[in-house]
């Protein structure tokens, strides 16, 4: 009897893990930012187990940018309004998207200049309709991106991205991470998309929040959870 009560427990857990396999989780909202001016940190990363994990965000204060691929913390942030590279130690975020990712599915596209289209066609494809992380690997003809940099003394904090770098990557080899849902909008995208993206240069280290994207007519890896 103790042997069935032991495997009924495994089973369940195999069950809870299977469940929360590549489950989106967030700390902070875009809409308490936004609508409350709450920029205060919500999560120390060093705290996170980062082994499989990927994620994007931004700074306590909003003072810069955050994005990790596979535990790898890349931070940006202006500095006499230069994008310059962030401590990816003690690290803290007033928003933070992630998920534990432990294999994906690699699927060759085409580009085009509609990012979230491309996510969401090959999402019903799969018949995944939950809230998903996803990457792009390879050179877009164009990023248009910025690193937030919220003045501290600002009295409406609420305007997140004034003070901003703003700047646009053309045919560079970037990975872009983000994040797809059709009901997470103000609470980690945007009240009009559903995705919210950030991009890494691996050779630079570079990283920020993609404003807009065309991709172009190349071929791209579109990277999506294995089921």
């Amino acid at each position: 009897m103790k042997i069935y009560n032991l495997l009924f427990i495994m089973m369940v857990c195999l069950a809870c893990e299977s469940k929360q396999a590549h489950e989106v989780k967030h700390y902070g909202t875009l809409r308490s930012i936004k609508h409350e001016g709450d920029v205060s940190g919500k999560v120390e990363l060093d705290t996170l187990v980062k082994t499989h994990l990927y994620g994007l965000g931004a700074l306590a204060g909003i003072k810069g940018e955050i994005t990790l691929i596979d535990g790898q913390t890349y931070v940006s942030k202006v500095i006499d309004s230069t994008a310059v590279l962030g401590s990816t130690t003690n690290v803290e975020a007033a928003l933070f998207v992630f998920s534990y990712v432990h294999e994906w599915d690699t699927v060759s596209v085409e580009g085009g200049d509609d990012l979230e289209l491309l996510i969401s066609a090959n999402l019903e494809e799969r018949n995944d309709f939950a809230p998903t992380p996803f990457m792009i690997i390879g050179r877009p003809d164009m990023v248009d991106y910025h690193i937030v940099n919220l003045d501290p003394k600002s009295e409406n904090k609420a305007d997140h991205k004034a003070g901003s770098f703003t700047d646009t990557i053309e045919k560079r080899q970037l990975t872009l991470v983000g994040f797809y849902a059709n009901d997470a909008q103000g609470v980690y995208t945007h009240h009009d998309s559903n995705i919210h993206v950030h991009f890494v240069e691996e050779s630079s280290s570079l990283t920020g929040h993609v404003d807009d994207v065309v991709l172009g007519e190349g071929e791209f890896k579109l990277l999506i959870p294995k089921p």
